[in-house]
């Protein structure tokens, strides 16, 4: 997840795991990974101790994340943002804040709608 493409978000007083969480459910699957596709949304609590210090994720059961927690404040959401669109994080993290639920309606909103995009992008390939 190299260059120097900046989008920061503020995490700060959230839990790494449900932004981890939030994030991934509300991501869609992108180019191959849709081989890998796993519809399910994930439950914070499934995940068990977050790792502390930097960790990236690239694809998780097929879904475009692009993170890496580096630093437990702010996140950089620029490459999670151009595979899932524009603002998509912020408004995750927004959603988050306000309910405390990684898996939040609004959340799986933005995910189905994003697999209608996967839809589209696929059929027009």
């Amino acid at each position: 997840m190299g260059g120097s493409m900046k989008q920061m978000v503020s995490i700060e007083g959230l839990s790494r795991r449900k932004v981890f969480a939030a994030l991934y459910n509300a991501a869609r699957p992108v180019g191959m990974g849709a081989l890998r596709y796993d519809p399910q949304p994930i439950v914070a609590e499934e995940l068990g101790e977050f790792p502390n210090g930097e960790v990236e994720f690239d694809y998780v059961k097929g879904r475009a994340l692009k993170l890496s927690f580096a630093d437990v404040d702010e996140l950089n959401v620029y490459w999670y943002n151009e595979n899932n669109g524009e603002g998509v994080a912020e408004r995750v993290i927004d959603i988050l804040r306000q309910t405390g639920d990684p898996c939040a309606k609004e959340i799986i909103g933005i995910h189905e709608r994003n697999i209608l995009v996967s839809m589209a992008e696929a059929r027009g390939s």
